[in-house]
């Protein structure tokens, strides 16, 4: 009887991947972040796009693979302190050797977490430039006649 129990039980435990996502996209994220640069580029994209859980899962996966990616672990840190977790953020940036990760490049990854995030609106209109005015474009000469320029005042 037990084991009945304990087998549901241990499927539940098992990773399940989101509903949108495919096994051939897991397959397709696995292999995209075995290289460095290229789990590193899918990561900023994610998170261009505000997706940064999901960048964070990229990063890890990157560090998993490349132990040692200073650039991987420096996002991770940075993606951290965007999602609210600055305290996760700040621990990990702590634990980085100056030496190898460059003291500008921590101190630039501490400015980031101390302050607060605002997160770019992607989804907005785009602005319209503003219209030309009526005189035509500046420096043409062409003004209306009922605008007072030094040559025409009081002539009207």
């Amino acid at each position: 009887m037990p084991r009945i129990i304990l087998l549901p039980l241990a499927m539940l435990a098992m990773p399940v991947p989101l509903a949108a996502q495919t096994m051939a996209d897991l397959d397709r994220l696995t292999d995209l972040t075995t290289s460095e640069d290229s789990g590193i580029a899918a990561a900023r994209e994610q998170a261009r796009r505000g997706m940064y859980l999901e960048a964070l899962s990229t990063l890890e996966r990157v560090m998993a693979a490349n132990p040692r990616s200073g650039a991987a672990q420096l996002l991770h840190a940075v993606y951290l302190c965007r999602i609210d977790d600055r305290q996760g953020g700040m621990v990990e940036i702590d634990r980085m050797d100056v030496e190898a990760f460059g003291q500008q490049n921590i101190n630039d990854a501490r400015d980031q977490c101390s302050r607060p995030y605002v997160e770019p609106v992607h989804n907005a209109p785009p602005v319209a430039p503003p219209p030309p005015p009526a005189s035509g474009p500046p420096g043409t000469g062409s003004t209306p006649a009922s605008t007072p320029t030094p040559n025409n005042r009081g002539k009207d």
